[in-house]
């Protein structure tokens, strides 16, 4: 397991089929989605209850059947309720450009120009992420030709059904200084971070800065620092034996106590409990 942070650089799926599902419910340590973007699409598709998310800077609120499209490099987050969904990441370029109606076609909806709809709910589209889960899943012979055939067929009826729109540049400048900033949360995590230091690498005054933070990643530029340190701690506790101490000071956190409040805050558990729970 490894936490989701500003930008995930760990490989989706394997290197000749780079595609990987994920199961997210409430016992999910990234049940409450933190901001981050990746070079992968995302396809979200919820089952249960409501999941509202944020597309850099544009919101929108999932209800059960309903898909979502994340693009390449897309700033998103999400805010769950009650909410079990299925994510499934992929690299369309390497599963699916190898023919020249494909490459055509990517080129056409992942332009400038062109994106594909956030929402693209449709009963085909829906069809087609059914085939595509339970192919993941379940994986009986010949799986990854099956969500081939449903990500082609996918695309497919992106074209047919009209199921995309112009893009929009808008706050793109002070998003790539917002990615700078989460960039150097999650690469210092473990030392002292300051509200200057933060507001400095974007470029912004500390004023304009945490107000801009908060509206983008709704969270406080520490809060969400603090986030980032307690998910970090929730891998360490389940995949070492490091004393809950060790973890704290290994994560960023001067006090073990502090860091048992805030861990607890955000999970609902306690520390050890959590390490109980997810051995």
């Amino acid at each position: 397991m490894e936490f989701m942070g500003y930008r995930e650089g760990k490989q989706h799926g394997s290197e000749g089929f780079p595609l990987e599902l994920y199961r997210v419910d409430e016992g999910h340590p990234g049940y409450i989605m933190a901001c981050h973007w990746h070079r992968e699409c995302e396809l979200i598709c919820v089952h249960q209850g409501q999941l509202r998310i944020f597309l850099d800077t544009r919101e929108y609120l999932l209800n059960p059947g309903d898909v979502c499209y994340v693009a390449q490099g897309v700033l998103h987050s999400a805010q769950p309720e009650g909410c079990v969904y299925d994510c499934v990441d992929f690299d369309p370029s390497a599963l699916l450009a190898q023919t020249r109606p494909a490459r055509h076609l990517l080129r056409r909806l992942e332009n400038d120009d062109t994106m594909i709809s956030p929402i693209v709910t449709s009963p085909v589209v829906r069809s087609c992420m059914d085939e595509l889960l339970a192919a993941v899943r379940e994986q009986p012979d010949g799986w990854q030709l099956i969500a081939l055939s449903a990500l082609f067929r996918f695309y497919g009826a992106v074209v047919q059904q009209k199921l995309y729109e112009p893009a929009s540049a808008t706050g793109s400048h002070r998003l790539t200084h917002l990615k700078s900033a989460l960039a150097y949360i999650h690469q210092n995590y473990q030392q002292h971070i300051t509200l200057d230091e933060l507001s400095r690498i974007s470029g912004l005054t500390p004023k304009y800065f945490c107000r801009y933070f908060r509206s983008m990643v709704h969270r406080t530029p520490m809060d969400y620092l603090n986030y980032c340190r307690v998910q970090n701690a929730c891998v360490l506790l389940e995949q070492t034996q490091q004393s809950v101490t060790q973890i704290a000071y290994a994560c960023g956190f001067n006090d073990s106590s502090y860091f048992t409040r805030c861990f607890k805050a955000q999970t609902g558990v306690t520390p050890l409990g959590w390490r109980k729970a997810h051995r």
